[in-house]
């Protein structure tokens, strides 16, 4: 294992957290149950204060305020209910809600921010807003082929059930993020999330055989074995040489799969 990986095992390790919970540092264990009715009061009690993100521009201050800290609740329980693997979009109209209201409502939220930030407080008794919060269900982590592979890692290093802090529910909890992730770098790279999907479902099969595995190496052997199979089977159609069809694939599509 490479030392840069070692050394962003913190990094990793508080990431998938922000990505589950808002950056709380709480494991989840809750149930999907339990997570699908904090996420229907979230959506509930900010309809209450404004039933459309429209109608935010024309609540008062100390209302504004409230929504601020309102649709945080909002933001952390959607991307909680997202770090289950059962989640699908099609489950939010059924909450009288949806991805778009969601945007609506961020925008709004960003725009409020900056409006409660330009303004002084009315009395020093009244409590600020923070502004240290990262919408985790709007802006996700920039992922990349690169990132989920360090996050995998991060996983892997968590297996050996010898230590402390070893934690099986955290365990699939972690691997249900990571799948939801690959699912939005498959929307760009197909090919290079098939991969992803694969290594992922036997991790989660059998962790144990990868308990001190570099991952960034077996997923580079497969990369470069579906890449040779690719090859073969273009140069026997076509009649050329393999290693010709190799180096124009290796310097014309590196990181492309």
């Amino acid at each position: 294992m490479s030392g840069s990986l070692l050394q962003n095992k913190e990094k990793i390790n508080d990431a998938l957290k922000l990505y589950s919970r808002g950056g709380e540092g709480k494991p989840v264990t809750e149930d999907w149950n339990t997570i699908r009715e904090n996420f229907v009061i979230a959506v509930k009690t900010i309809h209450e204060l404004a039933k459309t993100p429209e109608d935010i521009a024309a609540l008062s201050r100390k209302q504004k305020k409230a929504f601020i800290h309102l649709f945080r609740a909002l933001d952390n329980s959607l991307a909680h209910l997202k770090a289950f693997s059962n989640y699908t979009e099609d489950i939010l109209p059924k909450f009288d809600f949806s991805e778009e209201e969601y945007e609506d409502y961020a925008a709004m939220y960003n725009n409020v921010m900056e409006e409660l930030k330009k303004e002084p407080e009315e009395s020093s008794s009244e409590a600020p807003v923070l502004d240290d919060y990262d919408l985790i269900a709007y802006n996700k982590l920039r992922i990349d082929f690169e990132y989920i592979v360090e996050l995998l890692q991060g996983v892997v290093e968590s297996l050996d059930q010898t230590k402390d802090n070893y934690n099986e529910a955290d365990f699939e909890i972690k691997i249900n993020l990571i799948r939801q992730m690959i699912n939005e770098f498959a929307e760009a790279k197909p090919k290079l999330a098939e991969l992803l999907y694969q290594i992922v479902d036997e991790i989660a099969k059998n962790p144990e055989s990868y308990i001190g595995k570099d991952i960034s190496i077996i997923i580079n052997q497969m990369r470069y074995e579906a890449i040779n199979k690719e090859v073969d089977a273009f140069a026997k159609k076509w009649f050329i040489d393999p290693e010709a069809v190799k180096y124009e694939v290796f310097n014309y599509q590196e990181g492309h799969l």
